[in-house]
């Protein structure tokens, strides 16, 4: 089985992201930004929670 690489979900979660909050306007304000990092910050600090053997970089 592969490992998961929890920088490449995120970084396509945050693509997910962007798309959804632009559909309607072609900017994303400064707290949708910071909205944005947040969330995908926490899924990388939730994997390595649940896997101790991963080293965040």
């Amino acid at each position: 089985m592969s490992k998961a690489d929890p920088y490449r979900n995120a970084w396509n979660l945050m693509k997910q992201m962007t798309d959804e909050y632009s559909k309607e306007k072609n900017y994303l304000t400064r707290r949708e930004v910071k909205y944005i990092i947040r969330t995908c910050e926490r899924g990388i600090d939730t994997y390595a929670d649940f896997n101790p053997d991963f080293k965040k970089g």
